[in-house]
């Protein structure tokens, strides 16, 4: 069975064919799954996507964990039942603490045993996306100095065309409006702090409209369950 993913990096530098970021970008309303900071929680990271991922178009994960996407990687290769819940488009970032390149298990190998069996994978910085028309632009965050305040990131954002921005680094999951550009923080899947409990966020964007709407979900031993939060003060 093919992956639903095929775990090729693209010039964007995004897992994902051309032909399913065009389809992410045409679509009438499109669900994201944004995940960040698991801090080498694989587990955690692959036990939310085999919940929610099926049901998604596109895995944004903000940084603070490429490893952790490596294992995913991994274990999709080699579960057929786990790669079908790995949306076609991946998206990451790199976060202060992961490296600009990672080793990660070619896919390639799996059909032709001639094919390396590890590629070396580009972390970008930042990336841009259009999805449903808008354009999103995920950064972790460290240099854009979000513990003091979102405006400077949703400044990059917006002098990019971006109308919203996903970003990790605090651990603390929030969402608000800064410089006309909608921010989105899915708190840390692994290491939370300020008192939240480990989450992540669903985010759906409906082609013509200025604004996601955004879901947390907190982790429990029973799943993940809605998590009702006050936007920061930010």
């Amino acid at each position: 069975m093919p992956l639903r993913n095929p775990f090729t990096q693209n010039e964007t530098l995004v897992f994902a064919t051309t032909e399913a970021l065009v389809e992410l970008s045409e679509k009438e309303h499109s669900e994201l799954l944004v995940i960040s900071d698991s801090h080498g929680r694989s587990d955690i990271l692959c036990s939310i996507v085999e919940e929610k991922g099926k049901d998604c178009d596109a895995l944004f994960f903000c940084g603070d964990g490429i490893r952790d996407i490596a294992a995913l990687v991994e274990r999709a290769c080699s579960s057929s039942r786990f790669s079908a819940c790995v949306p076609p488009v991946l998206a990451f970032v790199q976060g202060n603490n992961d490296y600009e390149n990672c080793p990660m298990v070619n896919p390639k190998h799996l059909s032709d045993p001639e094919a390396p069996c590890y590629m070396e994978v580009e972390i970008p910085q930042q990336i841009q996306i259009n999805v449903s028309g808008m354009n999103v632009f995920m950064a972790h965050g460290h240099h854009h100095g979000v513990y003091g305040s979102i405006a400077p990131l949703c400044l990059d954002a917006a002098n990019r065309g971006a109308k919203t921005v996903l970003f990790g680094h605090t651990h603390i999951a929030m969402k608000g409006v800064s410089n006309e550009v909608y921010a989105i923080n899915p708190g840390s899947c692994a290491f939370p702090r300020g008192g939240q409990p480990p989450c992540f966020a669903r985010v759906g964007i409906t082609k013509g409209k200025d604004f996601p709407s955004c879901r947390f979900f907190r982790l429990s031993s029973e799943g993940s369950i809605p998590y009702d939060m006050i936007a920061s003060p930010w």
